[in-house]
């Protein structure tokens, strides 16, 4: 319920000066207890030119002051918000949703914050949508007994598999619950990410041991002010968007003495590695350091900055110091002449920073490194390039200690990015809290079918953890990159190289994507003709073509690479550095470009069948060989079964004897057809049992039942689906019983797969790629080819020999398949 007010207040004459690219057009309090939100059609900055504005308006409408008896005051229009059923709904949405999503106007944290059943975690950012006039809100209050019981797992397993001395189940449960509460308030965007994404929680611990560390290392010293902790994901537009270099954190401190202001900045990337040193996070912790270093009101010889948009950066610094958690403020002697300076940063401090009036007194960066998998003492070093930067190295021992503070609070630290992507993650509930992989939580809702420790796309700020994919030198890569920008200015079109270095190029296994920016009035798609002419630039081979694309504001030029510059990965490579999901049908199929391993989740409604299509020579074979390898090396024979047909006779041939196997392996048409009734009957039989016992899903099911009664998924392989398919007849029925098992089976846990090297529109239905959610296409020999298999060109560029893309529920990634 709104209404408009008309208010008058005294022209204090504060003396300040609106700036629209500062500062909001309205001022916006109250409601912080589920009552009326009161929007002031005026700037929290006192401005002449619009006070005299408003009060005009006010007394045009009006036809005479607010307040006859003080008509020297400022008269003002005021919006006023009931907010009790808004808050009343809010409540309701967080007992019944995993997550709450809010897109609104005039609700900020204040009043999420001061309501009586506040969610129990929240990621704010303001200025968002047409104008920035809008603040989204995610929050959550369901997830902390999933998240604790992560964390306490994986503290669980890492120390059993490092033979570290360990608390009794309560105390490491207690330690994962202190850790929950710690997280949520500094990191509440990385706590959501682990309510859908277990792997997060690695993340969740690593960033508290070096938390702890920065905090002994870099104590916080406060005469009269503020201390906070800023989450550098709740601001990737800072970075570029979600693909930038950033670190985890930023400490900011405020300190008044004898009347000036010292500011202190300690950035903050932390990681938690089973084996070896990564050295990618130094580059984060540079990257914040720079980009903070722009809103600095002097450079490192003591000179004045004249950088035009340093007092912008400062009000966004400003600003997200406002949006964190309350509970992230630590405050000292700090004058609080009202109930709004808890919510927000005072007049004094905000007016002097602003206007870069304050001393920088601290300005370092710490990277933290935990390895669990090494033994060893905690080591402390500056780094050799950026003496800003302390590196922090700590080890299994160290681990227990520093996240729960147990016998040391000093000792303590906090960070983990270790790599891995599901496809299709989701559906029956579960949990894989291992180093490398990522699952998604039955309550996840399944949106997100690329999870990444990180982001979602191509992001340049991603180390390779798993995999070492860099093979070209930078140099090399600067020489290619110089290459392209030259080709476009013979043809006198204007493209530039991006600012920021890290965001030119990322090798990937097969390709190189590099990253240009168009320049003023020049059309993407003049860009993007230029193919050919950057094929014979490159030196590329007749069957190698550049594929183009857009992310966040630049072109893509995504370049394949030459044979002798391939990187390739072997599956036990792969398998060395994933765990296997308790509960859903997970297999890990390859990497993507950063290192970071793919897999498909087939107990995902996202992904619960996979279509494979590719040429001869594109690697079709061994990535099929590669799912079925890995399935077997995870699950057991009483686990999994599989259904399999081998048209060829040669492709699958080396299972025949396999004890996973159910039946005999199918050679044509008739035999598959018997192995589809097969299934089709074993779906309809399992689908009884589930109702008899009140079960919806395979995982559920065997969850409750005695282990001799429990299901094995069933695994159902059609290959070379062209030949088995080459009669109509035939056809039709095969058609038919995939029809109904792709739309039914799922939940039985029955799963299907077809592969064929002739992706053609008569091959390949698009009714019956429709009931194939997740397809696999390597190289196909034409563009129309690669739209029967992903609905999308490009799969006609790929590099071959396991080069691939791999879609599912509309996200497209890039991979190279292991080898067996």
């Amino acid at each position: 319920k709104e209404s408009i007010q008309e208010q008058t207040v005294p022209d204090n004459d504060i003396g300040g000066s609106f700036d629209p690219l500062l500062y909001r057009t309205t001022f916006i309090h109250g409601g912080e207890n589920g009552g009326v939100i009161t929007v002031a059609q005026r700037p929290r900055e006192s401005d002449a030119a619009l006070n005299n504005w408003s009060t005009l308006a006010v007394r045009q409408h009006r036809l005479s002051p607010v307040s006859r008896e003080t008509p020297e005051n400022i008269d003002l229009f005021e919006l006023r918000i009931d907010f009790q059923k808004a808050a009343e709904l809010f409540t309701v949405l967080h007992d019944c949703a995993h997550w709450v999503v809010t897109f609104e106007r005039y609700i900020t944290r204040a009043q999420i914050e001061g309501l009586q059943n506040k969610p129990s975690v929240m990621s704010v950012k303001e200025g968002v949508g047409p104008g920035g006039a809008l603040t989204l809100i995610v929050s959550s209050n369901v997830g902390k007994d999933l998240i604790v019981n992560r964390l306490e797992r994986k503290l669980d397993r890492i120390v059993e598999a490092t033979g570290t001395a360990t608390p009794d189940q309560f105390v490491a449960r207690e330690i994962a619950a202190g850790v929950y509460d710690e997280t949520r308030v500094i990191a509440p965007r990385l706590t959501l990410k682990a309510m859908g994404i277990s792997r997060a929680t690695e993340e969740i611990l690593g960033l508290m041991v070096g938390r702890r560390i920065l905090n002994r290392e870099f104590p916080v010293e406060m005469t009269s002010g503020l201390n906070v902790w800023v989450s550098f994901d709740d601001h990737q537009e800072w970075f570029g968007g979600d693909s930038g270099i950033r670190a985890d954190l930023c400490r900011i401190t405020f300190d008044q003495v004898d009347g000036n202001l010292f500011v202190d900045f300690v950035v903050l990337e932390g990681k938690l590695r089973s084996t070896g040193y990564d050295s990618h996070g130094v580059k984060q912790v540079q990257a914040a350091l720079d980009l903070l270093r722009g809103a600095m009101p002097l450079s490192d010889d003591g000179a004045e900055q004249k950088l035009v948009d340093a007092e912008l950066w400062r009000e966004g610094i400003l600003s997200a110091i406002e949006m964190v958690n309350f509970e992230a403020v630590e405050t000292v002697d700090l004058k609080a002449t009202s109930e709004e300076s808890l919510h927000r940063i005072p007049e004094d401090i905000r007016r002097e920073f602003r206007a870069g009036n304050f001393t920088v007194r601290t300005f370092e960066g710490f990277y933290s490194i935990c390895v669990y998998g090494e033994s060893g003492d905690l080591t402390l070093n500056r780094d050799s390039t950026d003496s800003r930067i302390l590196i922090g190295k700590s080890f299994a021992a160290d681990l227990v200690d520093l996240a729960g503070g147990l016998s040391d609070p000093t000792r303590n630290s906090n960070n983990a990015t270790s790599k891995s992507k599901t496809i299709g993650s989701g559906g029956a509930s579960g949990d894989a809290d291992s180093s490398e992989s990522q699952q998604t939580d039955a309550q996840s809702g399944s949106e997100n079918d690329v999870k990444s420790s990180n982001s979602q796309h191509a992001v340049p700020d991603r180390e390779s953890s798993d995999f070492k994919l860099r093979k070209l030198s930078d140099s090399e890569l600067e020489k290619r990159y110089q290459s392209i920008l030259n080709t476009y200015s013979e043809f006198n079109i204007k493209v530039h190289a991006t600012e920021n270095n890290s965001e030119r190029f990322v090798e990937g296994p097969a390709s190189v994507l590099y990253r240009v920016i168009r320049g003023h009035g020049v059309q993407a798609e003049k860009i993007m003709q230029q193919g050919t002419a950057l094929k014979l630039e490159l030196k590329l081979q007749e069957e190698q073509e550049v594929k183009f694309g857009t992310d966040i504001g630049f072109i893509t030029i995504d370049v394949p690479k030459l044979p002798a510059d391939r990187i390739f990965v072997s599956a036990k490579e792969l398998w060395q550095c994933w765990e296997r999901d308790e509960n859903n049908l997970v297999v890990p199929l390859g990497i993507d470009r950063y290192g970071d391993c793919v897999c498909i989740d087939f107990s995902s409604s996202n992904s619960p069948h996979l279509l494979i299509g590719g040429t001869t020579g594109s690697g079709k074979s061994e990535a099929l060989n590669t799912l079925l390898a890995g399935m077997i090396n995870y699950y057991g024979p009483e686990e999994l079964r599989m259904l399999l047909v081998d048209p060829k006779g040669t492709e699958l041939e080396h299972f025949s004897e396999s004890e996973y196997l159910e039946g005999s392996i199918g050679w044509d048409s008739e035999d598959a057809i018997v192995l589809l009734d097969k299934a089709v009957a074993e779906m309809e039989r399992r689908y009884q049992i589930f109702r008899a016992a009140r079960q919806r899903t395979l995982p559920a099911y065997n969850a409750n039942a005695p282990i001799e009664d429990r299901f094995p998924w069933w695994f159902l392989v059609l290959d070379e689906y062209a030949d088995l398919t080459s009669d109509k007849d035939a056809k039709k029925e095969i058609e038919d019983r995939l029809k109904r098992l792709a739309q039914k089976a799922r939940a039985a846990g029955i799963h299907l797969v077809i592969a064929t090297q002739k992706p053609g529109a008569d091959v390949i239905s698009t009714n019956l790629r429709s009931n194939l959610p997740a397809q696999l296409a390597l190289r196909v020999k034409s563009s129309t080819e690669s739209r029967v298999v992903m609905d999308e060109a490009g799969a006609e560029a790929l590099n071959g020999m396991g080069d691939a893309f791999l879609k599912c529920a509309g996200i497209t990634t890039r991979i190279q398949c292991a080898k067996v």
